[in-house]
């Protein structure tokens, strides 16, 4: 497989956007589904903490789920940024743009 991407286009938002790997892999459109349903499961459970609405964090508050992504997927960013998770930053710029990953988040109340 090779990709082509043009001038200013990102890789890793082409290869996670959901339209492309559904027409690739079939089976990925009931793992949106489930991420969909997993983010109002965690709505439902939200915690105020400090005057701030988390959503996605552990029973012990310790620890926060914030993302839901294939293992495929996963496989391929790390192939093409393998430090990914070694600045929170590139992460989360990466989670923002790429919101149908997202289960978990924090904001004031």
């Amino acid at each position: 497989m090779s990709f082509h991407i043009c001038k200013g286009s990102n890789l890793l938002d082409e290869i996670s956007e959901p339209d492309f790997l559904v027409s690739r892999v079939p089976s990925f459109a009931q793992f949106f589904d489930g991420v969909e349903v997993l983010r109002d499961s965690l709505h439902e459970a939200k915690q105020v903490v400090a005057g701030r609405e988390r959503v996605g964090l552990t029973n012990d508050g310790n620890m926060m789920r914030v993302a839901c992504i294939p293992q495929a997927l996963w496989a391929a960013i790390l192939a093409v940024e393998p430090k990914i998770l070694q600045d929170k930053k590139t992460f989360y710029k990466w989670l923002h743009r790429n919101k149908q990953y997202q289960v978990g988040w924090t904001k004031p109340q």
